[in-house]
């Protein structure tokens, strides 16, 4: 299987290797859903019905399934910092080839098949044996060996992009851990961990206690005291050094020491743990914005808005280390003070800790963290306090509870305008409401999805990077800019019955478009033979019910895309005039 398929499940043995076939064969679940949650749970959960197929005899604790379900590109294809990156990208010439989680040894595992002419992006430089690849459409990476390959053509990728067509799922594997048989109801019932879940399997051996260590140094230690080796491969080059982690992360599992809520390490460093079968990546919780927008008069059902100043920092105290180790402060006065102090009744004062320290030697001073004299020190100390208001310290924690509809990538027919739509885990979306003159841009937290439908049921919006009101309290005075980061979450409640998958209309819809949108269908279609009964019946149409074949039939001698194009053009002109 070289592309994921809507509702199609493999299962396979609880110690396979080989992840390219279907395995011991299919299941034909009557219901299967995927709930993902940020640096947290990542659980499937199916229904298998008991029935002469016997392939509900397949199903035990350990087994193995593969299922499509959101995933966004792996963080390997991003370029970061200035500038573009050229890539090469190659074509599969064989008439099949493998993708593989490494390049050779006995843990290594067959995670994809290939098919004749599907193109990849070299990420890893060399001309022979198994290299390391990004499959263009998705972004999934692995080795693949360069003998199966043909060299296709170079690609200029600017930084902030990752080169990749976006789709909606990719195949993920999710270990069966609970089994439940009902004869009467004749449904077999199974609960499925994500298969990164597998590390709870091994534990830092012995003694592993951290004091102001950076989060490079932290994961590098885990990885090295691990008391067995492992499929996963670890990605951590990223990671903010000025965040300083602690904690005492002896005989725990990597799972306790990255996703602990109160120690975790992507607690501490403010990262984000994207699991991608076995590739572990944990990267800086920065914006990932792909345009996609949530507006009333497009998508918005409703809007509540939240905001907690409970946690809220108007003074910091900033604390560093002398040449000696011992704890640095600031003089005369020995804190830093926000801009928006005289905004909230009382001060807030908060000691941080960071990492930085004057040298012992000048020669250890060329260490970004590291500094000549305690007065570079203490400048570098003011910085980072002033940074992190910037980043939103001193703004209150604002939670949005949005209900909007989401239009799902179902088909190849508008393919790549469904990529520019879709909404994977920690991608940043605009929300605009001109009823409360809100405009917020929120990361995408927690979703559940229904694998068989391919859309999802539920969509969390949390992680609030940028926030602009005027109708709030003094809490946010005339508004907000910067990075805060809201721990809460809001739920976006996707209603089925109101939703277009992404490639079929564009931008809503058109049971939610008004009487004056059906006339300018009908009238944008001139020519087209499509009188005002008709196009009203095509608004009449239940979201799951709109099809290609629909539109034919009520539309002949108008194709699909036209009519997704002329509702994209009313919409938008609706969204412009009411902004």
């Amino acid at each position: 299987m070289e592309e994921p398929v809507m509702g199609v499940i493999a299962i396979y043995a609880m110690s396979e290797d080989d992840f390219s076939t279907n395995g011991l064969g299919l299941l034909t679940p009557s219901s299967c859903t995927v709930e993902w949650e940020a640096n947290g749970m990542y659980e499937l959960k199916f229904e298998q019905p008991i029935d002469k197929t016997g392939r509900w005899g397949l199903i035990a604790n350990g087994c193995i399934v593969k299922a499509p379900v959101p995933v966004r590109p792996s963080p390997e294809n991003e370029v970061y910092g200035q500038g573009t990156v050229t890539r090469s990208v190659y074509r599969v010439s064989a008439k099949r080839a493998k993708m593989y989680t490494a390049k050779s040894g006995r843990r290594n595992k067959v995670i994809a098949r290939l098919a004749k002419g599907e193109e990849l992006v070299q990420l890893e430089a060399g001309s022979s044996g198994k290299l390391r690849f990004s499959r263009v459409k998705g972004g999934q990476c692995g080795y693949v060996d360069m003998g199966s390959l043909e060299y296709a053509r170079a690609e200029v990728i600017p930084s902030g992009s990752d080169g990749v067509r976006r789709a909606t799922a990719r195949e993920q594997l999710f270990r069966i851990y609970k089994v439940e048989k009902d004869t009467k109801e004749g449904i077999v019932s199974a609960s499925a961990m994500h298969i990164s879940y597998d590390l709870r399997g091994v534990v830092v051996e012995g003694e592993y206690e951290l004091e102001d260590a950076t989060p490079a140094t932290a994961m590098a230690g885990m990885i090295a005291k691990l008391n067995e080796d492992t499929p996963f491969v670890f990605h951590y080059g990223h990671l903010d050094d000025d965040a300083l982690i602690e904690g005492d992360y002896g005989f725990k599992t990597p799972v306790e020491c990255m996703l602990d809520p109160d120690e975790g390490f992507a607690k501490q460093a403010n990262a984000w743990v994207v699991r991608d079968n076995f590739d572990i990546f944990m990267i800086p919780d920065d914006t990932r914005d792909n345009g996609v927008t949530i507006r009333r008069g497009k998508n918005l059902i409703g809007v509540t808005a939240t905001s907690d100043a409970g946690s809220v920092v108007t003074r910091i105290i900033p604390e560093g280390k002398n040449k000696d180790g011992d704890p640095l402060y600031l003089e005369n006065p020995n804190y830093v003070e926000s801009a928006h102090v005289g905004d909230y009744p009382i001060v807030y004062t908060q000691r941080v800790k960071y990492n930085v320290q004057t040298a012992k030697k000048k020669k250890d001073a060329d260490d970004e963290e590291r500094f000549r004299t305690d007065a570079e020190t203490r400048a570098k100390m003011r910085e980072l306090a002033q940074k992190d208001f910037e980043d939103g310290a001193d703004m209150p924690e604002y939670t949005l509870e949005v209900d909007f509809v989401t239009l799902e990538d179902a088909g190849a027919e508008a393919d790549e305008y469904a990529a520019l739509q879709a909404v994977h885990p920690y991608d940043t979306v605009t929300v605009y409401d001109s009823l409360i003159d809100l405009e917020a841009r929120v990361a995408v937290t927690k979703y559940e999805y229904d694998v068989l439908a391919g859309r999802y049921d539920k969509v969390t919006l949390g992680d609030l990077f940028q926030l602009q009101s005027t109708v709030y309290s003094y809490n946010i005075a005339g508004g907000i800019s910067g990075g805060k980061i809201a721990p809460g979450t809001t739920d976006g409640q996707i209603f089925r019955t109101g939703s277009i998958p992404y490639d079929r209309i564009a931008s809503a819809a058109l049971s939610r478009l008004g009487a004056d949108a059906v006339g300018a269908v009908t009238t944008h279609l001139a020519g087209a033979a499509a009188s005002d009964a008709l196009v009203t019946e095509i608004a009449g149409i239940a979201a799951d019910q709109i099809t290609n074949a629909n539109i034919v039939r009520l539309l002949p001698g108008v194709s699909a895309t036209t009519l997704r194009d002329a509702i994209i053009e009313i919409v938008d002109a609706r969204i412009q005039a009411q902004s």
